[in-house]
């Protein structure tokens, strides 16, 4: 596009005011109206602004970093949130930390759905909430952990459905059944009190015992407290009653075994100190008969170490020997090591030492070797140790008479 610099005049051909006026407009009448300098006195000071973080010098940038640490990851606070905190208590970390605990962020919003789900996965994993992202996949595991702490502050209450299942614990049998035989118990009852005899002369069907006054109920003849605990709540008295649900966790004997009331009465007139006397010496008869073991085993083992020691032979080194090799007086590390072996189960016979080595060495120079490397391989050392025979070893066995 085009722009013409002209003058400021009005022409009858175009219009100023048209889309097809595209043109640089000169002029008093075209330019802005600046007003004057306003200093800061003058200017408006309430404009609603909050300082919320202002930098100082009285905290040094290792603390201030570890407070901002502190806050994001027990509070879950961001660095703005913290620095405002700190401000407000006029840069005390002490205070602007139990400060935290009433600004704490609200979390992430839960749902209905969400609440429900959490109950569910902490009924199938407890708290292990690594688990529960399987059912909430949307939650991290520290928001998990921060609604459980909210959460469980919740569960004091007892809702209707814990409150039936408390008393159907204390029911003498389920209502099914007390509805099929609600009838047929009470004839029953009332044809045995009938032929038995009176009503205060039977045992109350709850408690057992035999009191006056007996009242006939549709759960059984029943003494005066187990009557009036009836009508008040429709339930039997549950302080002397065992219900179902504990019958079945009584774990019965083996099979073929059976409680005998004699034997169970004769464990009870037992000593106690006499039994703990008996528990005492079946330890000491078992301990003795593994240190018997042990004393066994260790015996073997001696005695076949000892047979491999007296069995033991080290063969000796073979140097590469050669019909030229004449006698030299140097010792190369192979003869040095033949030699220290043969005196070792030679002694001293350096004639025989002489032979084990070879053609290179005389009998002469065995006993300068001798006489010259004696400390300093400790032969005479190697001499004593081969020649004493192996000592036939004790061993420290325990004997412990019965």
């Amino acid at each position: 596009m085009k722009l013409i610099l002209t003058s400021f005049k009005k022409t009858n051909s175009v219009n100023p005011l048209s889309d097809d006026d595209h043109r640089i407009h000169e002029g008093l009448s075209y330019q802005a109206t600046i007003p004057h300098f306003l200093n800061a006195t003058s200017l408006s000071t309430d404009h609603g602004a909050i300082l919320y973080w202002q930098p100082t010098d009285s905290i040094s940038d290792k603390d201030l970093s570890d407070y901002i640490d502190y806050a994001h990851g027990k509070y879950r606070m961001n660095e703005e949130q913290a620095l405002a905190i700190l401000q407000i208590c006029e840069y005390n970390i002490s205070n602007s930390k139990l400060l935290m605990e009433q600004y704490r962020p609200d979390m992430g919003r839960w749902t209905s759905e969400e609440k429900f789900l959490f109950e569910q996965a902490y009924q199938y994993y407890g708290k292990v909430f690594s688990d529960f992202r399987k059912i909430l996949p949307k939650k991290s595991t520290a928001e998990l952990v921060d609604y459980y702490y909210s959460w469980k502050k919740t569960r004091l209450y007892n809702s209707l459905m814990d409150k039936h299942e408390k008393q159907c614990k204390f029911m003498p049998y389920d209502i099914e059944d007390d509805q099929i035989t609600n009838t047929r118990d009470f004839n029953n009852r009332s044809e045995s009190t009938s032929d038995d005899g009176t009503i205060e002369d039977q045992e109350c069907s709850n408690c057992e015992i035999t009191s006056t006054p007996m009242y006939s109920t549709p759960k059984g003849i029943l003494c005066n407290e187990c009557f009036i605990y009836w009508q008040k709540s429709s339930l039997m008295r549950p302080e002397l009653y065992r219900n179902k649900s504990s019958l079945k966790k009584l774990k019965q004997p083996p099979k073929n075994m059976c409680l005998d009331l004699n034997s169970v009465k004769s464990n009870e007139s037992i000593d106690p100190i006499e039994k703990l006397e008996d528990d005492i010496q079946d330890d000491i008869r078992h301990e003795l008969s593994v240190i018997q073991l042990h004393n066994q085993s260790i015996e073997y083992l001696t005695n076949q170490s000892r047979e491999e020691l007296e069995t033991m032979h080290t063969p000796f080194l073979e140097p590469n020997r050669n019909l030229n090799d004449a006698i030299t007086s140097t010792w190369s590390t192979e003869e040095i090591l033949l030699a220290i072996q043969a005196f070792g189960k030679y002694e001293k016979d350096f004639h025989s030492v002489s032979r084990i080595i070879g053609p290179t060495k005389s009998i002469h120079d065995i006993e300068n070797f001798f006489v010259e490397y004696r400390e300093r391989y400790q032969l005479d050392m190697v001499i004593d140790m081969n020649s004493k025979p192996i000592a036939n070893m004790q061993d420290d066995t325990v004997l412990i008479s019965r």
